[in-house]
């Protein structure tokens, strides 16, 4: 009798699973529509309306005011159209145009000679319009740097550079010298000389290769991380770790408030003080998509201390999604968006299943009792976490970088919590650094934050040398892996008993 109801449960579970999360949490549902409205930038809009209105008939189905989705399906829809009309439609008639242009530097690559301008001045390209400029060799500007040249535009074929809003290539004509100058622009953002007192601090205390990786992961700068360190990480799944990114705010905003809390700050006093240290960090790293989406779902955490209320984070991930599309609907074509959402809905949704799969052991007095159940329950915390992030974001690594880690679990055990160590470490120390009467306590901080970078490079060479990363370069093999990450999502999901399939 027991088992039919608890067969009778779980065949109710596993139906209404997708209707209970939109269910109960409106924000999630808004989130959802904005991705879906955001796809009428790249399918006709009467395919995509009728897309959207489907999948939200079929998924929405329990709602009992369907009107109210579709009114924000059409809202998100409209939003989404007037960007396409605003910024794509009046830039991709001056294909093919040679025009003159004043532009300001606002973002310079790691590799390559196309900076990202955003126009100043022009007789054909609108005010504000961003371009991807070719410098050539030694007459790279530097960022903010004011450019004034003669350019050809031309039609932009990368989905890359859709998502960064721009549309248009621009070759200068001529020789450089003679059809372009580049002169000092205006005066750099305050959350850019900050970085650049930080990086210049930190080339000073720690010259060496710790520096240069913990300046990649406290401040986004890897020009000096070397090609056989970068590939360490690649091939060890901790590539994360060296672009800025939503998991290194998340550690910053939890670690802080932590350390806040122990030292007797009050409940609310400790979440007010983190908020304005993680929208420094995130302009301080430029903004990505990443960054954005983790400071928007941090800053709900952190106020749901303030007005006592409960945090949910799907509704936070919803909210973020809706807030970052309606701003900016082609970041949906972006890889960091794309990968952080992935990675936040995975530890969201199937993290908590993991963990909770997993029996909890009785509470015991005994001193080495206790520390063993706090290795089992860190392990399974910690394993929980990587797989729930990691089957969400399988598909979209295999597809970006075209395979997969061989090692990207255990890796991740061994260096995530140490890379949120050093992190609060490295930016505690550079705070400190930056005050006279306090660089005494800064310059130790640093070096510890510098030898728990060296762990992590050592973790790095250890589980990626070369036969660590698999390439899966056919289609075959990325739709493969798709479909078990799907079948994945649906057992934890679902609760599929596994033995009972395998048998």
């Amino acid at each position: 009798m027991g088992k039919a109801i608890h067969a009778r449960r779980s065949e109710s579970d596993t139906c209404s699973t997708v209707a209970d999360l939109l269910c109960r949490r409106p924000m999630l549902t808004v989130g959802c529509v904005a991705i879906l409205a955001a796809l009428a930038l790249y399918l006709p809009p009467v395919v995509a309306c009728s897309i959207a209105v489907i999948l939200l008939l079929c998924i929405v189905t329990p709602l009992r005011r369907i009107w109210w989705v579709l009114l924000t399906a059409a809202v998100f829809l409209l939003s989404t159209m007037g960007h396409s009309i605003l910024q794509e439609q009046r830039l991709l008639p001056l294909d093919g145009y040679t025009a003159v242009i004043t532009a300001r530097v606002v973002d310079i690559p790691t590799n390559g000679q196309m900076y990202t301008v955003s126009v100043t001045n022009s007789d054909s390209v609108p005010t504000g319009a961003r371009l991807s400029l070719y410098c050539p060799p030694g007459s790279e500007p530097v960022l903010y740097d004011t450019v004034t040249a003669t350019v050809k535009l031309e039609k932009t074929d990368t989905t890359y550079r859709r998502s960064e809003r721009i549309f248009l290539y621009a070759f200068p004509q001529g020789e450089w010298g003679a059809s372009a100058a580049v002169t000092d622009g205006e005066k750099a953002p305050l959350t850019h000389r900050i970085t650049r007192w930080f990086n210049h601090t930190l080339k000073q205390t720690l010259p060496g290769e710790e520096g240069a990786l913990l300046a990649a992961l406290c401040l986004g700068q890897r020009q000096n991380v070397t090609a056989a360190v970068t590939n360490a990480f690649r091939n060890s799944g901790l590539s994360h770790l060296l672009v800025v990114s939503g998991l290194h705010l998340s550690m910053l905003a939890v670690a802080l408030r932590g350390l806040l809390r122990r030292v007797g700050v009050g409940y609310r006093l400790s979440a007010m003080a983190v908020l304005p240290v993680i929208w420094l960090f995130a302009g301080m790293v430029g903004g990505t998509s990443s960054v954005l989406r983790a400071a928007t779902m941090c800053s709900l955490w952190l106020i749901s201390f303030v007005v006592y209320r409960r945090y949910d984070g799907l509704n936070a991930w919803g909210l973020a999604a809706a807030v970052l599309l309606a701003a900016d609907p082609y970041r949906l074509l972006n890889a960091g968006f794309q990968l952080s959402f992935a990675a936040a809905a995975g530890v969201l949704i199937l993290a908590p299943r993991l963990c909770r799969a997993t029996a909890e052991q009785p509470p015991s007095d005994h001193p080495f009792t206790r520390l063993w159940l706090g290795i089992v329950r860190f392990i399974r915390n910690g394993c929980g976490v990587c797989i729930g992030a990691m089957v969400f974001t399988l598909p979209l690594s295999v597809y970006y970088f075209g395979g997969l880690s061989l090692t990207v679990l255990p890796a991740n055990l061994l260096a995530v919590v140490p890379a949120g160590w050093a992190l609060t470490l490295g930016w505690l120390g550079l705070l400190c650094c930056s005050v006279p009467l306090l660089g005494w306590v800064g310059k130790p901080l640093l070096f510890a934050a510098g030898w728990l970078a060296r762990y992590l490079e050592r973790v790095a060479r250890l589980l990626g040398p070369d036969g660590a990363f698999l390439p899966l370069p056919h289609t075959w093999q990325k739709l493969l892996i798709a479909a078990l990450c799907g079948i994945a999502i649906m057992g934890i999901l679902w609760r599929i008993p596994w033995r009972r399939v395998a048998i």
